[in-house]
Parts: structure tokens; C-alpha cells; sequence
């Protein structure tokens, strides 16, 4: 069945949908010009000119602006947006970082003439590195006698000092001796031939007997001979790790008195070092610019970007394994056999302009000019590259991350041990343990400059923590019995009942 027509439905018509569209437009077009006359609205109206309270002498109250943009628009305002800090509570709900981190900045201008090769170490630097497993270990260590780094890393350190009556301190004002400071004991076990296992000892002063009155040593100065410490014993000739420590109080005079007396700096021992996990964290931001002159280049108009004659580079990029790139062993053979000491010879920092040193010949250089695809220039190896385009004037960017989590134990085993005392190969890890970056760039139209002019900025943050847990053995005791023979001599008779 079908429902009647309602009524009260109008049928809509063409020229009444063209007046109804009509109707909205002058509507809307009235209430936009009402809304231009009166910007400010006030509460509860629609439109017109706002409601400002007066105070008692009739002058209107505003309200203060409170952001940074009220007056300006957000493209010419200095802060558009503003956080707000909200202080603690508690001084103790403030969580205190684990990681001891450091922030390196290099930055420089690198030259050469047609080609240019950088290479960038993952890990930043073999003593950045090493450095920050100081950092962390000295974290974990010196937390076990209650001493803290202060606000500062080159401040003194933080914690108790041993008994007035017993030991001199700076509370009262009066040195102590040099043999009667507070030491670090750090001990290393040495894989010799055949496995078998010898163990040697490493003493850090943990308090300053050259100063009056005395003081503890800074954090950065316990952290750094920790470092110190740490690269002497793992690149020995032998395989050597950490596997303890101590904390230990020397004492000095006559007969050795003051061993028998209570102070609050016996020994605290360490163990179960070797099974420490160390966490080391690098990140690195490296930024290039490109500010080769122009060709006809003058003092004022040399570095023009716009110049019609201005030198845009392009380049190649690889990433592989190692400190610094291990290049085919074909091409090395070859003319003039110089191309290891090009690609070889490192800086300290681990940002290095090839050839720097300036021990190789144009004719070897020249042969890889070019900026070879990685196939050609490191062989059968397992290479990540692309090309680079930098524009006069103008700037590129590239990250790097570098990870690692091993024992003290296991790193042992990608450190490279020194051979003889003629060879230093000290801060060199084995090949598969780092990676790095190497840049090369050339002038994209050779013209008349043939010299490149490389600006760069190079940041980098270090971080590193050591957890160590004491681990608790299971007790379980094995008893071995041997009884022997046991025997007796009686015989029965023959006698049945």
C-alpha cells in the first residue's frame, strides 16, 4: 500500500532553489561584512563591538597578551610557540641518567686539487671510544664507595672521606701523604700460550696529595686514566681483559700502623668484571658545504653561488666494514703501490682528509680520480654507495649510528694485539668489528679551478654505560664415597636345623 502525500511537503520547484541559493549568498555575504566592522566578538552575541569591563575610573580593563605572537603573525615571531618547564616536586623525583654521554664538535675547511677524498669513522675515534667505556666503567666503579661525579666532570669528586682521627682529610686542613691515598685497583687476566691464564694489576689515585689540603681527582681524570689503562692492556701482544677491581686504602709509617686502625676506605672488592656488559652509543651529524671559488674568481666575487662560472661538486659516498677503507688488493699492487698510505693513514679524530700526510704520488692518486663505482675500488667486498650533488654555496647533510653492546670479556676478542714493539697498533680494531663512511668529490665542469674547497661540521655524541650484576651461584655439594671391598672371615658350618 502506498503512504499518502504528506500535506504539508511543497514541491521544490527551479526558481525556488535558485532563490533559496540566492537567500544563503546574501546572508552569508551580510554576515561576513558584520564580522569585518565588528572583528571582536562578545560573549553571547553573535556579532558587533565587544564588551570591555571598566574599572572604577571608567577605564577599560584588557586583558595582558601572553604569547610571544599576539602582536606579530607567526612568520615574523621570534618564538611562535612556547614549552613551559615544570619544576619537581622533590629533588629526589629527578631520575638520573645511566649513561655517561660526551658531545664532540670538529669543524674545519678541507683542501685538495681535482679530486677529494674524507673519511668518517662510525665510532667517531678510537680514543673517543675508549674513552667512553672509561667514563661508564668509572660510573659503575666508584659508585660502590659512594663517590659521584660532581655537576662538572672536571670538578673534584663527591662522596665521604676517611676518618678524621684516623687519616688527615681536607676537613681539617692537613695533607696526607702520597702513599696513604685512596686507590683504584683495576685487575686484567692474560691468555698466554697453551691458554694458560696469568693475572696483573693497574693502581689509578683517586685522591690529589699535591694540592693542600688534599682533594679527590676529578671525574674526567679517573675516567681518563681508566681509558689510559684499558688500551695498554688490550692491545698487548696477548689477549688480556678486565676481569676486577678494588678500591683500596694504602696505607704508610711504621709498621705499617694504620692498617690496624678503622677507617671507612677498606678494601671494596669487585668481581665478575669480565661478564660486564659495556653499552657504547654513537651518533654523528656531519655537514658539508660546497665553497669552491668561482673560476675567474676575485677577492669580492669569488664566492658568488650565483657566478655564471661558479663550481658545483659531485661525488660518490660508500660504507663499509672497517676503520678506514680496505681497498682490492689488485688496484694496491699496481703503479706506484702508494694507495694503502693514501687510504691508511687516519687522523686521531676519525674524520680524515685522504692523503693528508702527503706520502703518496699524483700518478696513484690519479687513477682513482675519477671516483670509481665500490665494485672497482674495494673489490669483492660488501659496500653501500651512492652518488652526491652539491650545488655552489650550498650545504648537505649525513647521519651515522654506531652501536655496541659486548662484554669486557668478548671485546677482547675484536681488538687487534700488538705484535712487536716496533709496530703500533694501538686503536685499531679488527674489521668486522667498525664501519665507516668514505666521501669523494670532484668538480662536476672543470673549467680553470681546479682546487675544492670543502666546509664541514662534524657533531658527534658519545655514550656509554657498564651494567654489572653479581651473579649468585647456586649452592651444591657433590659427596664421593669409596667404601672399598668390604669382607667377612666367618664361614658357616654345614649344620642344618
Amino acid at each position: 500500500m502506498m503512504r499518502a502525500a504528506s500535506r504539508f511537503a511543497i514541491p521544490l520547484t527551479a526558481a525556488g532553489l535558485a532563490g533559496r541559493i540566492y537567500g544563503n549568498y546574501k546572508r552569508k555575504r551580510k554576515m561576513r561584512k558584520l564580522k569585518e566592522q565588528y572583528p571582536q566578538r562578545g560573549p553571547g552575541r553573535a556579532f558587533g563591538p565587544q564588551r570591555v569591563p571598566h574599572n572604577k575610573r571608567g577605564h577599560a580593563i584588557r586583558k595582558h597578551p601572553t604569547g610571544p605572537s599576539s602582536k606579530v603573525s607567526a612568520k615574523y615571531a621570534i618564538a611562535p610557540v612556547m614549552t613551559k618547564f615544570k619544576a619537581v616536586k622533590k629533588v629526589t623525583d629527578q631520575k638520573v641518567p645511566k649513561t655517561c654521554s660526551a658531545h664532540y664538535k670538529d669543524y674545519g675547511l678541507l683542501s685538495a686539487n681535482r679530486t677529494i677524498y674524507v673519511n668518517h669513522e662510525h665510532w667517531s675515534s678510537g680514543d673517543r671510544f675508549w674513552y667512553s667505556i672509561g667514563c661508564g666503567l668509572a660510573k659503575t666503579l666508584l659508585a660502590k664507595a659512594k663517590l659521584y661525579c660532581n655537576k662538572s666532570m672536571d670538578d673534584p669528586l663527591i662522596g665521604p672521606r676517611t676518618d678524621v682521627a684516623d687519616l688527615d682529610s681536607m676537613v681539617s686542613g692537613d695533607d696526607v701523604g702520597s702513599s696513604d691515598a685512596t686507590f683504584l685497583k683495576i685487575y686484567f687476566a692474560t691468555e698466554g700460550d697453551e691458554g694458560a691464564v696469568t693475572y696483573s694489576s693497574e693502581s689509578i689515585a683517586l685522591v690529589d696529595t699535591t694540592v693542600s689540603p688534599d682533594q679527590y681527582r676529578t671525574f674526567k681524570y679517573v675516567a681518563q686514566e681508566i681509558s689510559n689503562k684499558l688500551q695498554d692492556n688490550y692491545f698487548a701482544t696477548n689477549k688480556t681483559w678486565l676481569y676486577g677491581a678494588q678500591i683500596i686504602l694504602r696505607a704508610s709509617g711504621s709498621g705499617n700502623s694504620m692498617l690496624t686502625k678503622n677507617v671507612n676506605a677498606t678494601p671494596i672488592t669487585i668481581l665478575n668484571l669480565d661478564d660486564a656488559e659495556i653499552n657504547v652509543y654513537v651518533k654523528t651529524l656531519i655537514k658539508f658545504q660546497n665553497v669552491t671559488p668561482a673560476d675567474n674568481s676575485t677577492a669580492a666575487t669569488g664566492f658568488d653561488k650565483g657566478a655564471i662560472d661558479a663550481n658545483p661538486l659531485e661525488g660518490r659516498i660508500y660504507t663499509a666494514r672497517g676503520q678506514h677503507p680496505i681497498i682490492d688488493t689488485d688496484l694496491l699492487a699496481s703503479g706506484d703501490r702508494t694507495l694503502d698510505k693514501f687510504f691508511g693513514d687516519t687522523r686521531n679524530n676519525g674524520f680524515t682528509l685522504l692523503g693528508h700526510a702527503n706520502v703518496h704520488t699524483g700518478a696513484d692518486v690519479g687513477r682513482i680520480a675519477h671516483l670509481p663505482a665500490a665494485k672497482r675500488l674495494y673489490g669483492n667486498q660488501t659496500v653501500e654507495s651512492g652518488t652526491i650533488h652539491i650545488g655552489a654555496g650550498e650545504m648537505k647533510y649525513h647521519s651515522t649510528y654506531f652501536t655496541m653492546k659486548r662484554t669486557f670479556r668478548t671485546l677482547a676478542d675484536v681488538c687487534a694485539q700488538q705484535q712487536s714493539s716496533t709496530i703500533d697498533e694501538k686503536n685499531l680494531m679488527k674489521d668486522n668489528f667498525n664501519k665507516h663512511t668514505l666521501f669523494g668529490f670532484t668538480i662536476q665542469h672543470k673549467h680553470d679551478e681546479d682546487t675544492i674547497k670543502l666546509g664541514y661540521n662534524r657533531e658527534t655524541d658519545v655514550s656509554c654505560y657498564v651494567t654489572h650484576k653479581s651473579v649468585k651461584f647456586p649452592l651444591k655439594q657433590n659427596f664421593t664415597y669409596n667404601n672399598g671391598v668390604v669382607t667377612t672371615t666367618v664361614v658357616p658350618s654345614e649344620v642344618e636345623l
